[in-house]
């Protein structure tokens, strides 16, 4: 039980990051496209 309890949240971490990094990264090819046009 406990194992399961620290799998599942170690997986909600790791799709936590994923998505902040692929919304900075999203930010970012934004500002580079405004500056480039």
């Amino acid at each position: 039980m406990m194992m399961m309890m620290m799998m599942m949240m170690m997986m909600m971490m790791m799709m936590m990051m994923m998505m902040m990094m692929m919304m900075i990264v999203n930010s970012h090819l934004n500002m580079f496209n405004y500056f480039f046009k």
